[in-house]
């Protein structure tokens, strides 16, 4: 049985890393296409190990316990 935690993609979400990833195509495809490679692990790490990220401070009740990580070799985009 495994631990995972249910990966919840909203559209919003989905929307900014494509963003992202059309903004990193604009410099490289290359990086681009790694950008998403990153991003889709750092999500499935997040969901296979929750606490690795770094707890989000928030007063927002509805997201108490949200964390967050960096995507690996892109350190100004994180993952929530």
């Amino acid at each position: 049985m495994s631990d995972l935690k249910p990966i919840i993609r909203r559209p919003k979400a989905a929307e900014d890393v494509e963003g992202h990833a059309t903004y990193v195509a604009d410099g490289s495809i290359d990086a681009a296409l790694r950008f998403l490679e990153r991003a889709e692990q750092t999500i499935k790490g997040l969901a296979l190990f929750p606490s690795s990220g770094a707890p989000f401070p928030t007063r927002i009740a509805e997201l108490d316990g949200l964390r967050t990580k960096l995507v690996k070799d892109f350190p100004n985009h994180v993952v929530f």
